[in-house]
């Protein structure tokens, strides 16, 4: 809807399970909050990031 606006750290797009547990171990290793991002459908704005935190996208998992 274009409301909001975030700042991520970075952003990583796993194509598998593995990558994505590996990514989540990285940042917990780090220190560093994870936020997941699927098709940006919410309302309350859950998906978006405050700041600091590293955005995981799921566009490329194959559900």
């Amino acid at each position: 809807m274009g409301r909001r606006r975030g700042a991520a750290v970075a952003v990583v797009r796993p194509g598998d399970t593995a990558e994505v547990a590996a990514v989540v171990a990285a940042c917990a290793g780090a220190g560093v909050a994870v936020v997941p991002q699927g098709g940006n459908t919410g309302l309350v704005a859950g998906g978006i990031p405050r700041g600091g935190e590293v955005v995981v996208s799921t566009r490329r998992l194959d559900w």
